[in-house]
């Protein structure tokens, strides 16, 4: 699949893992290239999404960090915090009016998750370090499902601000205190591989737009 206004183009821009960030690039790509033609390959887990890169199957692929294989250049775009979803009205969101919710009252509260996948892994050992043992009422695979439900009333919801449409009036997202680590958002290309054109634009511009929107590490 080749993008108009280029002879070639990436073949597939994967993401990791399935649906946790699957509808960023389609937003900020069509917003700065609106020619670029984008396939997405959606996996769980690094190792597959790094098998299909070094195979010749992708030409680029975000990755969850840290993660270190000889055979990459890693590019850090930075970190993206995990935060709570909760319906515009409920007595969760009204006992917690700043801009902060105490992880601790996730502890009773039937909750909306993802299905198995590494994502969903790190926000329920980040829960289980805070004192939190989750109880799940509903999963899905994709993220306007979660926000959906979130907003439907069903319970609250543990994601990373990068899955999370912001601009949905149905919700509040708040920071979790303690925080859960956030994950590191890295993009992986096969080291000395010889970038198409199209693929070049797509680094540069994920790199531009996902250094807006993550947290930056100290210089």
């Amino acid at each position: 699949m080749g993008p108009q206004g280029f002879n070639e183009g990436p073949r597939a821009v994967t993401l990791s893992p399935a649906d946790s960030f699957s509808d960023m690039p389609q937003q900020f790509m069509h917003a700065a290239a609106p020619n670029l033609d984008i396939h997405l390959v959606e996996q769980d887990l690094n190792d597959s999404l790094v098998d299909l890169l070094i195979a010749g199957e992708i030409d680029v692929t975000f990755l969850e960090g840290p993660y270190n294989d000889s055979r990459l250049e890693l590019i850090e775009l930075g970190a993206d915090p995990f935060v709570v979803l909760l319906p515009r009205e409920s007595d969760l969101t009204r006992l917690a009016k700043g801009k902060t919710f105490p992880t601790r009252l996730l502890a009773q509260a039937p909750m909306v998750g993802e299905h198995d996948c590494s994502t969903q892994t790190r926000i329920d050992v980040g829960l289980r370090d805070a004192g939190t043992t989750p109880r799940y009422v509903f999963r899905a695979s994709d993220n306007g499902a979660i926000q959906g439900m979130v907003r439907a009333g069903l319970g609250p919801a543990v994601m990373p601000l990068l899955a999370v449409d912001t601009n949905d009036p149905g919700i509040v997202v708040k920071t979790l205190d303690p925080p859960i680590e956030p994950r590191m958002i890295l993009i992986a290309l096969r080291k000395g591989a010889t970038l198409l054109p199209a693929a070049e634009q797509f680094v540069r511009i994920a790199k531009h737009e996902c250094r807006k929107r993550l947290l930056q590490p100290a210089r």
